[in-house]
């Protein structure tokens, strides 16, 4: 049920966003890519995870016979969609989905016993300001603060929390079809982010400040 609702909330937001921007302001889609993404079991590994638990005398027999392998990221897979409300200013929402994978091995024949993986989900409502547009070439920064869920494979660890993205420096090359690139960029959709996008045109009786 939580997962249900939780993508009820995601394509609600989004498509209310999407409608609006077409029938009054200018707008972008966009379908990204983000590196090295930050969710919410990243910092597992270092012991982060369950620093307040200790465990009994048979949980700490039964992990002296096991180690983890090296985890694995997808990668951020994302859909966003902005319009825009001023000449100098955008909003908008990003849908994201990273996953990772890592293999638990037993320590005494090194043979996989196991697989911790994750399936992240997060709603990023952004604010993008732009400050040099030149046509062709757009350069912005932005920040998005939003909502995540992060699910275990077998369905026995749900997280809930923030999605967090800032983004120092944006470019966007084209007009009507562009491609974009973001860095010096942190959060949920990864540390950098590149894709192409579709930009819709302004609607004639809407005057942009």
């Amino acid at each position: 049920m939580n997962k249900r609702i939780l993508a009820f909330i995601f394509l609600s937001v989004f498509f209310v966003t999407f409608s609006y921007g077409q029938r009054h302001l200018e707008g972008d889609i966009r379908f990204g890519y983000g590196i090295m993404p930050l969710t919410y079991d990243v910092f597992d590994d270092i012991g982060c995870g369950d620093w307040w638990y200790s465990g009994g005398l048979g949980d700490r027999y039964y992990d002296v016979q096991k180690y983890k392998g090296n985890r694995y990221s997808t990668g951020s897979f994302n859909i966003s969609h902005h319009v825009r409300v001023l000449r100098w200013m955008e909003l908008g929402a990003v849908i994201s989905y990273a996953g990772t994978y890592q293999n638990i091995y037993s320590a005494i024949d090194h043979q996989t016993i196991e697989s911790d993986n994750h399936h992240s989900m997060f709603i990023t409502p952004t604010i993008r300001f732009t400050w040099l547009n030149r046509g062709w070439v757009r350069l912005y920064s932005s920040a998005g603060f939003g909502l995540g869920m992060m699910l275990s494979s077998n369905g026995d660890d749900v997280r809930v929390g923030p999605s967090i993205q800032l983004t120092g420096f944006g470019i966007s090359v084209g007009k009507k079809w562009f491609g974009y690139t973001e860095v010096q960029s942190v959060g949920t959709l990864g540390l950098m982010t590149f894709g192409v996008g579709y930009r819709f045109p302004t609607n004639k009786s809407v005057k942009i400040k």
